[in-house]
């Protein structure tokens, strides 16, 4: 055995690699010692028998595998020489993987055992060292930079990446695999290519010049395409790295092999060649092999989470070694990524080892990702011209499950009944029993049903309603909604809900689409339907019928009709609803639901909602919203008792859960984003959840409460999948399709895609639309023909079209769906793919984050940026959010900043408002010096409450626009000062004082007197010009622009009574007349006859009537700015295409809750605003001078075209003479004008 290590010395010498070591005192370096030393450890293990010598060489195998090396000491292997007898021994030999690749080993133990057969028979050993390795380092090093190019351009290529957490556990299936690391539980499975299948693949190789290495990388990254829904994979590749011109190389010992990504775009054509594309690519990677890894992973992060080895090494003799009897048992590579492929061909065969990280992976899972690589072979074995749209992914036993058995849904129910006929057998079992209640209002059976009655019959002798003819309810949240949708429905037609809230241009589309003849109203809400029915009244063919249900007029005329069901031809193939969903035009649009839809519905939740064991239901949606459908009509067709919410509940937790209490209610709908905060003191016994993802909820908290999780866009009539929450508590979990429904999940070319894998979801079966009103494209595009449709199903014209969701999904193994999330939730940030749910999964399990979601944005400069919005009790320190997801998630899914909300913003759908989400604040900057005093102290915790920024991280100089404050920011932090200090400042303040510091200042020396005219800049020689505020807002919009016209005017601001005051102003002349006391004074102090006026917007029209009121008073040098002022009181056309914002609207727009004291006051201020510019100026104007900056740049699209026709704004009316008006167009929008400081002013100075 001397002789042995001795060998081992001599081979040291010869190769430098076995005397390297690393040097980390600067810069990371590799250094060659002269002389080594070998680690050699003899270990005697004669006395043991065989079975314990087995046992103990494990041992040392897996100790070895936990000892670390140290790197800064040369010989970074070890020996071991265990002996079993004399003559007969086992040798261990480690290395760290720093200095050795699978190319040198053969290469070095061939070395090992010629000079140890040299040592033996005492021939000379001849000391030669081996120059290759170090000759090789040189000339990458003299070459390096040469690649740079090819590797710019490669890297380019990684916009997309697969993401293969679908493969994933259950359990972990939130485990960051690109940073996963120390492969804890080695598994392995291996696929054996035989000599037939070998030889198969050997001829189609030949004939299309690939290699063997080619076909299998395509089929690895073909499944990680499949799995992860992406037409982007990257997998780590392994390349020789002795393609140098370097003599000896390819007998030299050391670390050539390197690992580099390669990059497979999955586009479509003939399958060969997308493989030999792939092969020239592997071709370029050993051309420029020379770049390292580390090199190319920005930041530390992977490029990959897999690895795929072919090897391909060199093969010695062994007639050298015929005196040794010499047996290789194991090979064991330790590799640290979680997933990794080993193909080798071996005599006429090949095996390709799948390694796996078992915490993390089934073993399921894994087998099935070979048996589809097996799969795809056999079709390309078969077929050399197959192209990609071909290919298959499922055996037959698996297409079997996925497009049959996991759809045998079929439940007989009685597909001729209508779903008011439901109703009406109901009320006929128990006419007594009490049917609804809505506060006070108490409704039994018999009641609900007759006076439904009453109103379909009135509305079929007065208009003759037909099948599928549209009837619009407008209605407020009472027993008449209910009445009026039964109404409609036992006349025969389909009922469309709209919100009285609604946006008058929603309206106006919704009762233009449906060409609506009639609109069922209340006398609240029949004003705002007016305006349009005096439009369309006008034109000979149209006439709208608006009918108050609550009017005496229509209360009498209704008492007249008969109570009894009224007899019509409408069948359960006509239409029973359309209800309107957002659009991608930007135009709504009306999803048409038929009878035998909701009928088949109703069937399945009267079992599914256990509705035979409760008496009690609540209904929380609002009506325009289809999850209504669901609330109530299995109630009412199964004879329990509706309690409709009112509004005021619907927005109340507490008052929710006390009157859920309070009326022994056992069973309601609440949406997902409030569930989390109704369990805990919630005395419901069953809640069905939808809308959104479901929370992360303990279900071990709430044993008693059955909570259901269901699935279905509007398409497919509410509800499609269900999935009872308690029997995994896996929120992402859908479940399974309910009663005659069918679900299939598909890729681009309508293939199945295995279980596990990521698809789109197609939903089929009785509740689907009929489609799109006046869409036929749309719809063509969205409900498409069955393709898996049956054989039998045909015969009964059952299942034969499938919905397009939009919806990414995955089966599990099971049969059950699990939600993955819009294709338009997923955003790439610096090229990383990300799944935002992925980030809002690990927030939420956040100790006291009860609701969480996350953004992607975009700054002025076009980077994008995440942010974080959390709900919680109490605003968590966002740095200790920062280091949590640190730990859990790659740095790029951190987000940049959080947001801290008491509440999300809710639509009136019960679904989260993203666009009502706050912009995020980021912090100032500056040197930080605390706050001292109580009041700059009380500035800091406004501040942070208006930013959302923890006070104690504000600091005197910290700038409140800096921070993210804007102008609406700056009215809430006007408002908070006032409501906590007492002090009315006034919105230039904050502009000019800006930080807590100064302001501080401001307010200690401040008068609380409101000030109605300021001075903007110090010009106070030059001619006043009075800016007058806009109608949102204050004068502080001018300041910049005043500070650039210092040199020709002395600015005034002329500030906004209206925002200061409780008692408002609400006529433009009384404005105006206050506003003039103030100017009139200034002028004469400064002797001044010239009356200079500037107004944006509402401030450009207090300004016109300004100048009559002058004018009045015998003034005649007057000029008025008007920044694109738009005079509507004498254009009734104007006067239709206005509305006022809806509640949403504005709290998107003012970032202001709704119905908060913020929102109130911005409203009531909009309001008189909008109704002083919809008076007409005074007198028409003889003397002023107008100059009109024109906006071109039309936001509103509906009101664009008309817009460009007035060429000036209507200004011109309130002209006497038209050489008065100078128009100016500007190449912006109304709102966008007054950023064009340079334009106002070299317009303002060609006067």
């Amino acid at each position: 055995m001397d002789k042995l290590e001795e060998s081992w010395k001599y081979v040291q010498k010869k190769h430098p690699v076995l005397r390297t070591r690393f040097d980390w005192s600067e810069s990371i370096v590799q250094v060659v010692d002269k002389e080594g030393s070998v680690d050699w450890r003899c270990i005697d293990l004669s006395d043991y028998d065989e079975k314990e010598r087995e046992e103990k060489i494990k041992a040392i195998v897996q100790k070895d595998r936990e000892e670390e090396y140290d790197l800064s000491r040369s010989g970074l292997f070890r020996v071991y020489l265990c002996k079993h007898s004399e003559i007969h021994y086992t040798c261990i030999f480690s290395n760290h993987h720093a200095i050795l690749d699978g190319w040198s080993m053969p290469v070095l133990l061939n070395d090992i055992h010629t000079t140890y057969l040299n040592l033996l028979k005492g021939e000379v050993v001849a000391s030669m060292v081996d120059i290759s390795y170090g000759s090789s380092q040189k000339y990458l090093q003299d070459h390096k930079g040469e690649s740079d190019l090819f590797w710019k351009e490669y890297m380019l290529l990684l916009e997309d990446r697969e993401d293969v957490s679908s493969l994933l556990k259950v359990s972990e299936k939130h485990t960051n695999l690109s940073s996963y690391r120390h492969i804890q539980d080695h598994q392995s499975l291996a696929w054996n290519i035989n000599k037939e299948r070998y030889v198969s693949l050997k001829n189609l190789i030949s004939k299309e010049g690939l290699t063997v290495n080619a076909v299998l990388q395509y089929l690895w990254h073909k499944q990680l395409s499949i799995y992860s829904n992406q037409r982007t994979t990257v997998v780590g590749t392994t390349v020789s790295g002795r393609s140098l011109p370097v003599e000896g190389i390819e007998s030299s010992v050391g670390l050539y092999i390197n690992t580099l990504p390669l990059i497979v775009e999955h586009n479509e054509g003939k399958v060969m060649d997308l493989i030999l594309n792939l092969q020239s690519c592997v071709s370029d990677l050993n051309t420029y092999s020379d770049k390292s890894l580390s090199g190319l992973q920005e930041g530390g992060e992977r490029l990959f989470s897999s690895l795929f080895v072919y090897e391909n090494y060199p093969v010695s003799d062994g007639g050298i070694l015929s005196d040794l009897d010499i047996k290789f048992r194991d090979s064991i590579e330790r590799v640290d990524y979680p997933l990794s492929v080993l193909a080798y061909e071996k005599g006429e065969e090949v095996t390709l080892t799948l390694n796996y990280e078992g915490l993390l992976f089934e073993r399921d899972m894994m087998s099935q990702l070979l048996e589809g690589m097996e799969l795809m072979l056999d079709q390309l074995l078969k077929d050399p011209r197959l192209t990609t749209d071909r290919l298959s992914y499922v055996s037959a036993i698996q297409y079997q499950d996925l497009i049959h058995s996991w759809n045998d849904t079929s439940v007989a129910y009685d597909t001729h009944v209508t779903l008011h006929e439901l109703f009406e057998r109901q009320v006929e079992r128990t006419p007594d029993h009490i049917a609804l209640v809505y506060e006070d209002v108490k409704l039994s059976y018999r009641d609900l049903n007759e006076r439904s009655n009453q109103l379909a019959h009135y509305l079929l002798q007065s208009y003759k309603i037909k099948p599928d003819e549209f009837i619009p309810l407008c209605l407020e949240r009472s027993e008449d909604m209910l009445i009026g949708i039964l109404g409609v429905l036992k006349s025969g037609g389909a009922y469309v809900p709209m919100d009285p809230n609604y946006p008058m241009d929603r309206i106006e589309h919704i009762l233009g689409d449906t060409n609506a003849r009639l609109v069922i109203v209340e006398e609240n809400t029949k004003d705002r339907l007016y305006g349009y029915k005096k439009l369309i009244d006008t034109e000979e063919s149209s006439h709208l019928s608006i009918i108050s249900l609550d009017a005496l007029e229509i209360i009498g005329s209704l008492k007249k009709c008969s109570i009894d069901n009224p007899t019509t031809e409408v069948s359960s193939g006509d239409l029973s609803y359309v209800i309107y969903t957002s659009g991608t035009t930007g135009k709504p649009k009306g999803v048409m639901i038929e009878h035998r839809g909701v009928v088949n519905l109703v069937e399945f939740m009267i079992s599914s909602h256990r509705l035979n064991d409760y008496t009690h239901v609540g209904c929380y949606s609002n009506y325009v919203f289809d999850a209504f459908v669901y609330e109530v009509f299995p109630v009412i067709c199964h004879g329990n008792t509706l309690w409709l919410y009112n509004n005021e509940l619907r927005k109340s937790i507490k008052g929710l859960n006390e009157y859920i209490k309070d009326n022994n209610i056992e069973v309601s709908f609440i949406p997902s984003v409030l569930l989390k905060e109704m369990l805990p003191d919630t005395s419901l016994e069953l809640i069905f959840a939808g809308g959104e993802s479901f929370p992360d909820i303990n279900r071990r908290e709430y044993p008693d409460i059955i909570l259901l999780n269901e699935y279905g866009p509007t398409e497919s009539t509410v509800c499609a999948t269900y999935h009872h929450y308690h029997e995994d508590g896996n929120r992402l979990n859908i479940g399974k399709p309910i009663s005659n429904t069918t679900t299939y999940v598909l890729d681009a070319y309508l293939r199945p895609v295995p279980v596990g894998a990521v698809g789109e979801l197609y939903i089929g079966g009785s509740g689907l639309s009929r489609g799109y009103l006046n869409l036929p494209e749309l719809t063509s595009e969205r409900f498409l023909a069955n393709p898996f449709q049956s054989e039998e199903e045909k015969g009964r014209n059952y299942n034969t079209r499938i919905y397009k969701t939009g919806d990414l999904v995955r089966f599990v193994a099971n049969g059950d769906l699990e939600y993955i999330g819009r294709n338009d939730f997923q955003v790439k940030i610096r090229g990383y793919r990300i799944e935002l749910g992925e980030i809002e999964s690990r927030l939420l399990n956040y100790e006291g984050v009860n609701h969480a979601v996350v953004l992607a944005k975009e700054h002025s400069s076009g980077l994008k940026y995440l942010v974080g919005y959390y709900v919680s009790d109490i605003a968590v320190n966002h740095e200790d959010l920062s280091v949590y997801l640190s730990g859990l998630l790659p740095e790029y899914m951190v987000p940049s900043t959080f947001v801290h909300l008491e509440a999300f913003p809710i639509t009136i759908n019960g679904k989260l408002d993203r666009k009502a989400l706050p912009e995020p604040n980021f912090t100032g900057g500056r040197e930080y010096i605390a706050p001292t005093t109580t009041l700059e102290k009380q500035l800091a915790e406004i501040f942070g409450e208006v930013l959302c920024l923890p006070s104690e991280s504000l600091g005197l100089h910290d700038d409140f626009f800096r921070l993210g404050g804007n102008s609406i920011m700056v009215i809430k932090l006007i408002n908070k000062i006032h409501d906590q200090i007492g002090i009315q400042i006034k919105i230039s303040d904050i502009f000019q004082g800006k930080t807590i510091g100064s302001l501080s200042l401001i307010i200690k020396n401040y008068k609380q007197e409101y000030k109605p005219v300021v001075s903007l800049n110090t010009a106070i020689t030059k001619p006043n010009m009075f800016m007058i505020h806009p109608g949102v807002g204050g004068c502080e919009v001018y300041q910049s622009l005043a500070a650039q016209l210092h040199q020709d005017y002395h600015c005034y601001g002329v500030d906004s009574y209206n925002l200061y005051h409780e008692e408002k102003i609400n006529s433009l002349n009384r404005l105006a007349m206050y506003y003039l006391g103030y100017i009139d004074k200034i002028q004469k102090e400064s002797q001044q006859d010239e009356y200079i006026l500037l107004g944006w917007s509402l401030g450009g029209q207090i300004a016109l009537e300004l100048a009559s009121e002058l004018e009045k008073r015998g003034h005649k040098n007057i000029t008025v700015y008007l920044l694109d002022t738009i005079l509507r009181a004498s254009d009734p056309e104007l006067m239709k295409l206005y509305s006022f914002p809806s509640d949403e609207k504005l709290c998107e727009e003012f970032q202001v809750q709704i119905n908060s004291e913020d929102f109130n006051r911005m409203k009531n201020l909009l309001w008189i605003g909008s109704m002083m510019s919809g008076e007409d100026i005074s007198t028409k104007l003889r003397f002023t001078e107008a100059v009109l900056l024109k906006a071109t740049v039309q936001e509103d699209q509906e009101s664009s075209e008309y817009m460009q026709q007035l060429a000036s704004n209507n200004v011109d009316k309130v002209l006497e003479y038209p050489n008065q008006l100078k128009v100016y167009p500007v190449n912006t929008s109304h709102q966008g004008l007054i950023k064009e400081e340079q334009v106002i002013i070299d317009i303002i100075k060609k006067k």
